[in-house]
């Protein structure tokens, strides 16, 4: 210890049961903090490792993913109680390496953590494009003696209205500091408060992101229908407008962003059954979802960033058939992230598959069947 910067009386010793339990339960950032230390401080460093192979390796995101789930898994497990599939597949994506990644992003300017290249540079100093290049050459450090908070860190972390608990509203583990940052506003707005410790609640989370995504919707409507009117008037008036809306669209008033702007009371658009299809293209995710985690066997469940885009490109029943027979052959070694590729291809030929399908109908089920094969053998290996 002292020959990593510690001095008498600046360190003990700890337990491993106690940082496991750490890792089970609670925010995600904690957790994530004391896997890290765990997967260090015993090998005498501050650079997070495991054994593979017998040889130390770097701890990766996906590593620590496996060792948080299964530190959940064994938490519940050992209170009595008997998890289903729903269940695990929640504490799955509690844990994928996208949340992952924003955990590590917040231990950063809290000074507890930092993630550098393996050439040690830090990410922090890295332009975002490429730190998406190093695929895999990340280490993550965990510092025995934590660096001093960012003032915007430390602010964030400050209790708020009185509060002797924090700011009085929960910050999820799934969702991003903007989602975090938004829901805190609306709740504000609206008058609801929600206790801190339900930011570890997967199917909370989940409706929280959905009523962000009806919010935001709801205000490109409403921005949408403030566009027309005035154009309309422009138009009548001879007045042109042109380069007034295109910076309204692309930039929002200084000091403030869209979030921030009470958007107008939506008015009924007959025209436009947006509630219905909000709520189709939610039935369809969760039915690709049941169907992705029953064909193919993930240490983690696919999220919102792999199953929005897929229900985008499918929209309707028919795609959904469609992208089934498609799938049915890949391999998702990379990753979930290959399903979109082959949703978007599904798409490019649609078409196609449309018209084999009704040549195949009409000459009877098994042909039906048979064209869509056929339609599938052609395409699979394009995607």
């Amino acid at each position: 210890m002292a020959a990593l910067g510690l001095e008498d009386g600046e360190w003990f010793h700890g337990s491993k049961p106690s940082l496991e339990a750490g890792m089970a339960t609670g925010e995600l950032k904690d957790r994530v903090w004391c896997c890290g230390i765990l997967a260090s401080q015993p090998y005498k460093g501050q650079r997070a490792v495991t054994m593979r192979n017998n040889q130390v390796v770097p701890l990766t995101p996906g590593g620590m993913a496996k060792q948080l789930y299964k530190a959940a898994v064994e938490f519940f497990t050992r209170a009595g109680l008997q998890l289903t599939e729903a269940q695990h597949a929640a504490l799955k994506a509690q844990v994928n390496k996208a949340s992952l990644r924003r955990a590590l992003a917040d231990l950063e300017p809290e000074g507890r953590a930092e993630r550098r290249t393996d050439q040690g540079v830090p990410l922090r100093d890295m332009p975002a494009k490429e730190v998406k290049r190093l695929r895999g050459k990340i280490e993550t450090f965990f510092f025995l003696r934590p660096r001093p908070a960012t003032p915007d860190a430390a602010n964030a972390l400050l209790p708020r209205n009185g509060s002797p608990e924090g700011n009085g509203t929960p910050r999820f583990d799934t969702l991003t500091g903007a989602e975090n940052q938004m829901l805190r506003r609306l709740l504000g707005k609206v008058g609801l408060t929600l206790p801190p410790e339900v930011g570890s609640n997967a199917y909370l989370a989940q409706e929280a992101r959905e009523a962000l995504r009806d919010y935001q919707e709801d205000q490109k409507v409403a921005m949408n229908k403030v566009k027309k009117r005035l154009n309309v008037a422009a138009a009548h008036e001879r007045i042109e407008i042109t380069s007034v809306m295109q910076a309204c669209e692309t930039q929002p008033p200084a000091g403030r962003t869209v979030v921030d702007s009470p958007a107008p009371e939506p008015q009924p658009d007959l025209g436009r059954p947006s509630v219905r299809v909000e709520n189709d293209h939610q039935a369809l995710k969760e039915k690709l979802r049941a169907w992705l985690l029953e064909h193919f066997r993930k240490p983690l469940a696919p999220d919102d960033e792999v199953l929005v885009p897929i229900v985008e490109a499918i929209r309707d029943q028919e795609g959904f058939e469609q992208f089934c027979e498609a799938a049915k052959g890949v391999n998702p070694k990379q990753g979930w992230k290959v399903f979109v590729s082959v949703a978007r291809k599904c798409a490019e030929h649609r078409p196609d598959y449309a018209r084999a399908k009704a040549a195949g109908v009409a000459a009877g089920e098994s042909e039906a069947e048979r064209f869509a094969r056929e339609y599938v053998a052609r395409h699979k290996n394009t995607s």
